[in-house]
């Protein structure tokens, strides 16, 4: 095997001591120590990495005054730094129409500040993350007199969506055998290249119901790394109640994979008749205001935003908030002195969705979604739960077909691929279903299966799903099959 080298000695010479520490160098490590190579290689790269991101992209690493003696090794470090270089600008080249001042705050590079490879090696994932670019070939970087400029090769994704989807369905109320419910969405991203996005969700449930979601994103506010989204959610619920959310959410990426938030909203409600149930002592529905404050997390590490085949997207909600009741005209003032006027309330919501590929074709979609809310005063009304049932949470039952303090739904779907951007599908939603509100409800475990197509056309992207629900109400039954498609469009 030949004779065996020891390290004597290695000097750290003229390298800053910081500088060392971030490369984790000690010279006790090279006192009297077996010569290990891969450890000196490991110290060398992480050297230069450190100065690479740091403005030294040039710098060099020698042992200077090396010697051997017999089979001791002695050494001194000594390293060049090399110039200082800035990074002086981003350069898109390709269709994209993004505005590099907003890409510069995306890739955290600004103007003067000293150039980091690190930053460069990592503008892939961020611009794929944000998912309305493709990133079309390697960044390439030009050094001249001390500066760096970025070139980022960019072609603009058909991200923006605008759909309406017509659904038919069984009038079980009576009347008109059946019943059609609408839906218009609009979700318009990257608006005039700044990343900023709009959200416009619009739907008619029943004759007298329908429910309204929009929402403003306004990425890196006033050149932060904080990304603002205002929400306004309204619910008009037939005769019964109107309520409205008004939110802001401030948000922050903690890495390209994952994001933390802080979210406050007032959430305030009205009812339009006297609901009572069986037991008229007790009040099912109240006027109240209730002022939300809370944390979310979000991860998501999918291969593709519209036609995943791998990956998991993971996120947590919880909140908190103070309650007030208002009495309404409608309702016997007696009904209220039984109960406490203010109260905290909490929520808690988790989603985890996972994909993975069995073959090229094939993929399996699984979902885990559940909920609860509940109040210290035991202060919950019909107009404060969740809504569950519908395209997006239990298929084979009406949209928001259920009212639920606490919920959860575990579906599995798979995706048979005959293209890249369309797909056949069969699935199965099993619920549960709880009410702590009504005392007439019974805990229910509904399911639902159906199957469904999915395929691109000239005109956009044309979804089919037809589905069956079975539930303690609701018994299985082709005449109550649900049946919805649309199209959405892609510009």
């Amino acid at each position: 095997m030949g004779e065996q080298f020891k390290w004597a000695a290695l000097k750290k010479g003229n390298i800053n001591p910081i500088i060392l520490s971030k490369a984790e160098f000690h010279e006790k490590y090279y006192h009297n120590k077996l010569f290990n190579i891969d450890q000196f290689l490991e110290f060398e790269n992480d050297l230069l990495t450190y100065l690479e991101d740091h403005g030294y992209p040039f710098a060099s690493l020698q042992i200077d005054s090396f010697m051997i003696e017999g089979n001791s090794l002695y050494g001194v470090l000594n390293y060049e730094k090399g110039p200082i270089i800035v990074f002086d600008s981003i350069v898109v080249v390709g269709s994209s129409k993004v505005k590099t001042r907003y890409l510069m705050r995306e890739l955290h590079i600004e103007k003067g500040q000293p150039f980091s490879q690190k930053k460069v090696l990592e503008a892939d994932k961020i611009i794929s993350a944000l998912g309305f670019v493709r990133v079309a070939r390697p960044p390439v970087v030009e050094f001249r007199s001390g500066k760096a400029t970025v070139t980022i090769f960019l072609e603009d994704k058909k991200i923006n969506q605008a759909d309406g989807i017509i659904g038919f369905l069984p009038n079980e109320g009576g009347g008109k055998k059946i019943l059609i419910t609408g839906e218009l969405n609009l979700n318009l991203k990257n608006v005039f290249g700044t990343g900023k996005g709009v959200l416009l969700e619009w739907k008619k449930l029943k004759a007298s119901s329908q429910t309204l979601n929009t929402a403003y994103y306004h990425p890196k506010l006033l050149g932060s790394n904080l990304d603002l989204r205002l929400n306004f959610n309204l619910l008009n619920q037939d005769s019964l109640f109107l309520t409205v959310y008004r939110g802001i959410n401030v948000s922050s990426a903690l890495s390209v994979r994952s994001r933390v938030s802080f979210f406050t909203g007032l959430k305030t409600s009205r009812q339009f008749s006297s609901y009572l149930g069986t037991d008229t002592t007790l009040l099912l529905m109240s006027d109240y205001n209730y002022y939300t404050y809370g944390l979310s997390y979000n991860w998501n590490n999918l291969d593709d935003i519209f036609y995943p085949h791998k990956g998991w997207i993971f996120d947590v909600q919880l909140s908190l908030g103070n309650k007030v009741l208002r009495e309404n005209a409608l309702v016997k003032r007696e009904l209220y002195d039984q109960l406490d006027k203010k109260s905290i309330q909490y929520s808690c919501n988790i989603l985890v969705n996972r994909f993975f590929a069995l073959k090229a074709k094939s993929v399996i979609f699984t979902k885990l979604e559940a909920a609860k809310i509940f109040n210290d005063k035991n202060t919950l009304f019909i107009n404060d739960l969740y809504r569950v049932g519908g395209l997006k949470s239990l298929r084979g039952f009406n949209e928001l077909n259920y009212y639920a303090s606490t919920f959860g739904i575990a579906s599995v779907e798979y995706r048979y691929f005959t293209d890249p951007t369309s797909y056949l599908l069969v699935f199965y939603d099993q619920g549960y279903v709880s009410n702590a509100v009504n005392p007439s409800f019974k805990d229910d475990f509904p399911f639902g299966f159906g199957l469904g197509v999915s395929f691109t056309t000239g005109a956009g992207v044309f979804n089919f799903v037809y589905s069956l629900g079975q539930s303690r109400e609701q018994k299985l039954s082709l005449n109550l099959s649900k049946v919805h498609f649309g199209i959405i469009s892609r510009f």
